[in-house]
């Protein structure tokens, strides 16, 4: 039977955690390519480009940052949420687009949206994490889509990010009669959370 090395288990893991992430950019930037490409933008054009610009720049300093292989699981997380934070805001600016092109004007609660989600983006990209709220940031997109009438996004699924089971020290166990177990844990919204089995499951099975 062929066994993997562990280097290419760990590899494989690695992989799939900036996959993860790449994914998300690669998506934001498809958006913003469609949003500069698109005509009809009245007054606002200039701070549209100018905040396509910092977005275009901020996801490709991701991508470069994927370049080099990075086990922090917790940093990985992070920048994963500020991936999906630069792909929202890039329907943020697909939505301010579209309704300068079809002449459409939000309601009074749109535009206090659209606004204010400009606003918090500029301090989140001056490093203050907390002034872009992801849940709110979903809401202010799904929002802003639906007076559009544009289809909503699809429901986002949570992304787990892990190393492979014993690559963190302590994860692989033996039970008395020397069977071998894992337990472990991935990382999920900046959180820790225990995978694996809490002990030996052969000898449970015989119980």
């Amino acid at each position: 039977m062929y066994i993997m090395h562990e280097r290419t288990i760990l590899f494989l893991f690695m992989a799939k955690n900036h996959l993860t992430i790449l994914k998300k950019a690669q998506a934001s930037q498809h958006v913003l390519t469609q949003v500069h490409t698109d005509q009809g933008i009245s007054t606002q054009q200039g701070d549209v480009e100018q905040l396509e610009y910092i977005t275009m720049n901020a996801l490709e300093n991701i991508k470069e940052y994927l370049e080099q292989p990075q086990l922090n699981l917790k940093t990985l997380c992070q920048v994963h949420e500020h991936a999906t934070k630069f792909f929202l805001f890039s329907h943020v600016l697909e939505a301010q687009i579209d309704a300068a092109k079809h002449q459409i004007l939000f309601s009074r609660t749109g535009s206090t949206r659209l606004k204010l989600a400009c606003d918090q983006f500029a301090l989140f990209f001056q490093g203050n994490d907390r002034a872009l709220d992801l849940e709110w940031l979903r809401e202010t997109v799904h929002l802003l889509r639906t007076e559009l009438q544009l289809a909503p996004l699809p429901p986002e699924e949570a992304e787990d990010f892990a190393n492979f089971p014993g690559y963190q020290k302590g994860v692989w166990k033996s039970c008395d009669k020397g069977h071998v177990y894992f337990t472990g844990w991935i990382v999920r919204g900046g959180e820790d959370i225990p995978v694996g089995s809490e002990g030996c499951s052969r000898c449970r099975a015989k119980e």
